[in-house]
C-alpha cells in the first residue's frame, strides 16, 4: 500500500509542480530481475543518459501477481495504473484515457521521449503526448509471426497506430522484422542500439552432468499445452537418471500448475537463484522456446530444445536457425565445438551497445 500513497503523493504534486525531462522510462515490476530488485534491462541506458546530462523519471508499473520486489529507486506508477484500469470500464480507447491525464496529472510532466519494456501502456503515453518518441526496448526473441509486432506480414495495428519506434538488440531481429513486414514500417522504425555486455567466455570445457531447465509453464500456454511440456520433460530427465537437472522458474509462471512432484525425483533439484550461478554449474541448457538459449549462448553454453510444442513454437529453428542437431548425445560427444559454434550464433543476435546510436535517436 505505501507504493500507492508515494504514488499519489507524487502525481498530485505532479498537477501543481511543473516537471520537464528528456525521457521517460517506464517497465512492469515483474522486470526487476537483478539481484537487488532493479531493472538490467534499462541500467546501462540510466548510466548513459547520466553521463550525457539527459534528465528522465522512471516509472514502474505494479504487478500483484509477481514474486518480484519492488524498485525502489523508481516512481511507483501503482495510483495512475489503477486509474487507468478503473477508466477501461467507461472508456474503451487507451488513447482518449492518455487525454484526460495529460490534462490532469501530466498536465505539467514534459517529455520528449518515452522508452518502454514490453509494449506496456504504449497507447497511453501517446495520448498523454502524441508528439513524443516512444519506444518499444526489446526485452525478449523477436520472430516472424510474434503477434505483438507482426500480423499476418505486416506491422501490427497498434505499434503503427501509436507510432512505436523499436529498440533491437542486433541485426538478426532486424533483418526478421523488416523481411517480414510487407508493409515496410520495420525499415525505418527498428534501430539496432545492442546490449550491455562485456567480451564473451566459455565457461566450460566439457559436459560435467549438470543440466539447467527453463521452465516455461505460463498462462501464455493452455493447461494442456502445459501438460503435454511437462510430460516431455518429466521423460527426459527419467531417461537421463545419470544427470542432474536444476529446475528454473519463469518470471511468470503459472500459479496453479503445479510441478513439485519432480523435486522428489533423485537428480532434480531447484536452480540456484542467479542465472551466471546457473551458468557456472551447469554446462547444458534445456527449454522450449525460453530467450534464456541466448543467454546460454553468449556462455558458449549449448541448449537443447523440448519439441512437443512445436507446431506452434519452433522460432528457433524457423526463424534463428539454432546452429546444433538437436541430440544431447551430439552436443555431449562434440562439446567444445558446440560451444563455439552457439557463441558465434548468439553474437548475430546481440551486439555491443552503441552509445552514438541510442543518443543520436533521441530528441
Amino acid at each position: 500500500m505505501i507504493y500507492f500513497f508515494k504514488s499519489f503523493i507524487f502525481f498530485v504534486s505532479s498537477i501543481f509542480f511543473k516537471r520537464k525531462v528528456d525521457i521517460v522510462f517506464y517497465y512492469p515490476q515483474h522486470f526487476n530481475r537483478d539481484e537487488i530488485s532493479q531493472n538490467m534491462y534499462f541500467n546501462h541506458l540510466y548510466k548513459c543518459c547520466n553521463e550525457e546530462k539527459k534528465s528522465f523519471l522512471v516509472f514502474e508499473e505494479p504487478d500483484r501477481f509477481s514474486k518480484i520486489g519492488r524498485n525502489n529507486k523508481t516512481i511507483p506508477f501503482d495510483f495512475i495504473y489503477y486509474l487507468i484500469i478503473f477508466s477501461r470500464k467507461f472508456i474503451k480507447s487507451d488513447q482518449h484515457i492518455g487525454k484526460l491525464l495529460r490534462k490532469s496529472f501530466f498536465s505539467k510532466i514534459y517529455f520528449d521521449n518515452v522508452i518502454i519494456l514490453s509494449q506496456s501502456m504504449i497507447e497511453i503515453f501517446r495520448g498523454i503526448n502524441f508528439d513524443s518518441n516512444i519506444f518499444d526496448l526489446q526485452h525478449g526473441i523477436i520472430f516472424s509471426n510474434q503477434a505483438s509486432y507482426l500480423e499476418n506480414n505486416y506491422v501490427s495495428k497498434h505499434i503503427k497506430k501509436n507510432k512505436i519506434k523499436v529498440l533491437l538488440f542486433g541485426h538478426a531481429f532486424k533483418s526478421i522484422l523488416d523481411t517480414s513486414d510487407s508493409s515496410k514500417y520495420y525499415m525505418n522504425n527498428s534501430h539496432v542500439i545492442g546490449v550491455n555486455r562485456d567480451s564473451a567466455k566459455l565457461l566450460h570445457s566439457r559436459f560435467n552432468n549438470n543440466i539447467l531447465v527453463s521452465l516455461q509453464f505460463t498462462d501464455d500456454h493452455s493447461f494442456s499445452q502445459n501438460k503435454i511440456l511437462l510430460d516431455e520433460l518429466q521423460k527426459l530427465i527419467l531417461r537421463y537418471s545419470n544427470y542432474n537437472f536444476y529446475l528454473r522458474n519463469h518470471p511468470r509462471a503459472s500459479a496453479d500448475f503445479d510441478i513439485n512432484f519432480l523435486f522428489k525425483l533423485n537428480n532434480v533439484f531447484k536452480s540456484k537463484e542467479s542465472l551466471f550461478e546457473s551458468f557456472k554449474l551447469c554446462s547444458i541448457h534445456i527449454t522450449a522456446y525460453s530467450t534464456t538459449t541466448f543467454e546460454a549462448a553468449y556462455f558458449g553454453i549449448p541448449t537443447f530444445f523440448l519439441t512437443s510444442l512445436n507446431d506452434d513454437f519452433n522460432m528457433f529453428h524457423n526463424d534463428f536457425n539454432y546452429v546444433l542437431k538437436n541430440e544431447i548425445k551430439n552436443i555431449v560427444n562434440n562439446y567444445v565445438q558446440s560451444s563455439l559454434k552457439v557463441q558465434k550464433w548468439e553474437a548475430l543476435f546481440y551486439s555491443s551497445f552503441n552509445r552514438d546510436k541510442f543518443l543520436s535517436l533521441l530528441k
